[in-house]
């Protein structure tokens, strides 16, 4: 059965409302909410900040070396 586009707009509403309520209740931690709304709009923020910090982290760790190892691993010089 297809939806006709005033109804499947009204399901949306009627379910971001719930959303909403959800949050007011308190039964999500701010956190959580707030975490949500960001990640939702992109995920790509913390995957590279991940990246990122992995990255600084190992090369922290284990120096030059990683970069050649890298550099290696990818068929680098």
């Amino acid at each position: 059965m297809k939806m006709k586009e005033r109804e499947f707009l009204k399901l949306l509403e009627a379910r971001a409302e719930e959303v909403k309520q959800l949050r007011e209740t308190g039964i999500l931690p701010d956190w959580a909410g707030f975490l949500g709304e960001w990640l939702g709009v992109n995920p790509w923020r913390v995957i590279g900040l991940a990246a990122v910090a992995v990255y600084a982290g190992l090369r922290l760790g284990f120096g030059v070396g990683l970069r050649e190892g890298v550099l290696k691993l990818f068929g680098g010089f």
